[in-house]
């Protein structure tokens, strides 16, 4: 693991309702390009439409307690789809790619504002108790602590890859 680069890898399955009547389950795989706490690229493969996009994550702090957050996505060009997509054929090329990448937009606005219950409510937990789908996340708390005050409770972290691989951090 670079010091200020964290890049990671992983696949996910996602049904969505899109414009209130289609439901989709969408097959996501995705390969993030996390630098320091504020920047993060990620390019986003959809392999049953076979849709490519790339989303940026900008986050700047407000005060110690608030942040400012903004997603910037951009989707490719969409061809030759590899599943139908209700009513989009009919639309020329570049409408049919605003379209989706609008569509797309609203729904990672529609995750980030799921999540802001629970990060309203966030606490640090040294040993957290871990789930299958949290996924490989220590990696990710051991990057982050080491741009936390070393004098705090972060100083223990050891940010070393093999501390990362460790079977202690993995999800169970």
């Amino acid at each position: 693991m670079d010091v200020h680069l964290l890049e990671t890898s992983f696949d996910f399955k996602s049904s969505r309702t899109i414009v209130g009547i289609m439901n989709f389950t969408f097959d996501i795989s995705a390969s993030a390009h996390i630098f320091g706490l504020g920047y993060s690229f990620v390019e986003i493969r959809e392999g049953s439409i076979g849709m490519d996009m790339r989303l940026w994550v900008l986050v700047a702090p407000i005060d110690g307690t608030l942040i400012d957050l903004t997603l910037v996505s951009q989707v490719r060009e969409i061809r030759n789809p590899e599943r139908a997509i209700v009513g989009l054929g009919f639309f020329p090329l570049r409408l049919r790619t605003n379209i989706m990448n609008k569509i797309m937009a609203t729904q990672q606005r529609h995750d980030v504002l799921q999540d802001t219950f629970i990060w309203s409510r966030k606490r640090y937990v040294s040993r957290p108790r871990l789930c299958r789908s949290d996924g490989k996340i220590m990696p990710f708390r051991y990057y982050c602590a080491q741009f936390y005050d070393e004098s705090g409770e972060y100083e223990h972290y050891d940010l070393s890859p093999a501390a990362a691989e460790h079977p202690r951090f993995r999800a169970n």
